[in-house]
């Protein structure tokens, strides 16, 4: 045997064996996120295609005349078969192409491309200030478990984790808005395509919302997963060697952590971009969880698909990364599905 089929031969090295099942996890998680994001696209075109009543004569009024409706209708392709339609939608929305509003005949992707920005702006400084305070909250009260500053904590972020959003929101607009007497806007009001940033005050109380009632569920996920590895033996062994206690908490209990962290971080994520739905509809702030709303009475179908894949892309992105860090940073569930 030459030296060349030995080396042929050889078995995978350690680190070859140890990345294959990992990119096969990884993967296979891509995989099984772009299916539920098919299987969401088509339930939602079928539901709002199937709903009882005719869309085009409901948006078009009474006093639309039978030629106009049917006009209208034909230029959507209502009158072909719904898997025609089904096969046509689909298509173009891969493309970005969610057709045009039943209401003012522009098209989907402009009525939603301002919004989504403005939605973006109002849930990504939540998302900066709610996770590093869940972080710092969730770690000081784990690794303080029964003391006086984790009973403060936990009780005060469970009060408006309890509290829906849109009473919360209601309260903040009266205490805070009307009380300071337009100093802090108690309703977001502005055109869409100027966006938020041009008075930063309408994003105060909506993000203070956000932040307030998701803070508990985040904060306690990271309570959780310090606390439980505070109390793990290899912690213990930690102390009896004498390693000091920040180092105990910063390089053992934090690191052993981090998926349960990961895992608040990514609800907090899926929440503030596809859950703001109240948030918005409260404050009047023009989003795409407003606009979904205002769809949805309208009865404007196209701009309701619109909404909903935007939405569950971004749940699904959301879940796929959420569910590959997690495999990445816990070597026990680097071979499981």
């Amino acid at each position: 045997m030459t030296a060349e089929s030995v080396a042929t031969a050889a078995p995978p090295g350690p680190v070859t064996a140890r990345r294959a099942p990992l990119l096969t996890n990884v993967l296979w998680r891509v995989g099984a996120a772009l299916a539920l994001l098919f299987v969401v696209l088509t339930l939602a075109f079928f539901a709002t295609a199937l709903l009882p009543g005719d869309a085009v004569g409901a948006v078009l009024g009474r006093n639309a005349s039978p030629e106009r409706i049917a006009q209208i209708r034909e230029s959507l392709g209502l009158h072909d078969p719904i898997l025609v339609r089904y096969w046509s939608w689909l298509t173009d929305a891969v493309t970005g192409d969610f057709g045009a509003s039943l209401v003012s005949g522009q098209a989907v992707s402009d009525i939603l491309g301002p919004r989504i920005w403005n939605s973006l702006v109002l849930a990504g400084i939540a998302a900066v200030i709610l996770i590093p305070t869940a972080a710092v909250l969730g770690t000081y009260a784990g690794a303080n478990p029964g003391s006086l500053a984790d009973r403060v904590i936990s009780s005060s972020t469970l009060a408006f984790l309890s509290m829906p959003e849109f009473t919360l929101g209601a309260l903040l607009a009266y205490l805070i808005g009307v009380q300071s007497a337009g100093v802090i806007p108690a309703i977001s009001l502005f055109p869409a395509e100027v966006g938020p940033l041009s008075d930063p005050r309408v994003l105060i109380l909506p993000v203070l919302t956000m932040v307030l009632v998701n803070l508990g569920y985040a904060m306690r996920i990271v309570r959780a997963g310090v606390a439980e590895t505070m109390r793990s033996e290899y912690v213990k062994m930690a102390r009896l060697n004498g390693v000091p206690e920040r180092r105990v908490l910063f390089g053992y209990a934090l690191r052993n952590a981090l998926a349960p962290c990961i895992q608040s971080v990514s609800f907090v994520l899926v929440y503030l971009i596809g859950g703001v739905v109240l948030v918005e509809t409260v404050f009047q702030y023009p989003g795409i969880g407003l606009q979904a709303v205002n769809s949805t009475l309208q009865r404007d179908s196209p701009v309701i698909l619109g909404v909903t894949a935007l939405i569950a892309a971004v749940y699904v992105v959301v879940n796929a990364a959420n569910d590959a860090l997690i495999v990445l940073v816990t070597p026990r569930m680097r071979g499981t599905r």
